[in-house]
């Protein structure tokens, strides 16, 4: 017989592992630069999925932008105008120069969160686990994050490809590693 009696039950269920958690969000900062745009995260994989770096790289570009406008200034991007901006983009600067661009930036936001050189496993947070402000990843590095998860394993040397970022949020973790 293979696999066990007929009724077996298997219960997994998400904990909290010793060692460093980061959160990695998206959803907000999104959320923030185009308003509560209806599907935003929905469109805004679409577009990454068609303009991959460049679509990156200008909501980098956006984020940034908004970072530096005063509290209470409006500054709600309109996402027509940020598709329109990545198409250009695409179109001006060959995509080798894109990805080397867009390396850079990702490896840079890594080491300025001290994000671990090494495999980390990546989860969906579970409602009671409560992670502290400062361990909570701005968008650059949260991407940058993401951009390394193949499924629910980090791997900090994988090559860049924005097309494949599954853009959702969630709780970095590398068991074994202590709190700096």
């Amino acid at each position: 017989m293979m696999g066990g009696p007929p009724r077996t039950r298997v219960t997994v269920r998400a904990e909290r592992l010793p060692g460093l958690a980061l959160r990695v969000r998206v959803t907000v900062p999104v959320s923030d630069l185009f308003g509560q745009t209806p599907n935003v995260m929905r469109r805004l994989a679409y577009v990454m999925g068609i303009h991959g770096t460049a679509a990156v790289l200008t909501l980098l570009d956006l984020a940034a932008s908004a970072q530096s406008r005063a509290p209470g200034e409006n500054g709600g991007a309109s996402f027509t105008a940020f598709r329109q901006k990545a198409e250009r983009l695409a179109k001006r600067i060959p995509d080798a120069e894109r990805t080397r661009r867009l390396t850079e930036v990702f490896s840079r936001a890594l080491a300025a969160a001290a994000v671990p050189v090494r495999v980390g496993v990546f989860m969906p947070i579970p409602p009671d686990v409560r992670v502290d402000d400062e361990r909570c990843l701005d968008l650059p590095t949260s991407l940058a994050v993401l951009a390394c998860c193949s499924g629910p394993v980090f791997l900090p040397r994988r090559h860049v490809h924005p097309s494949l970022i599954t853009l959702r949020d969630g709780l970095l973790q590398f068991p074994g590693v202590s709190e700096p």
